[in-house]
């Protein structure tokens, strides 16, 4: 009976190992998966900075050239109020 015992113990022990071998597996895989997930997102997010830092370069540039507009044509108004 002690051999019995023995060799469920042995097959139930060996189970469980197997068992927690493959979850490790998995759980590796798993994050392979996620992590280059991360890195694609990273390079996502480092896209959106740089398309936020070029529309604030030309959104800065437009509100100058509105600026000089604006000044030019207060001029034009003003030599149009003298001629008349």
């Amino acid at each position: 009976m002690t051999e019995l015992a023995l060799l469920v113990t042995s097959i139930v022990v060996t189970g469980g190992i197997l068992i927690v071998a493959i979850l490790q597996v998995a759980q590796v895989r798993r994050t392979k998966i996620h992590g280059g997930r991360e890195a694609q997102y990273e390079a996502l997010a480092q896209e959106a900075v740089e398309a936020q830092q070029a529309a604030a370069r030309t959104n800065a540039e437009l509100t100058e050239s509105v600026k000089r507009l604006e000044a030019r044509v207060a001029a034009l108004e003003k030599l149009l109020r003298e001629v008349e």
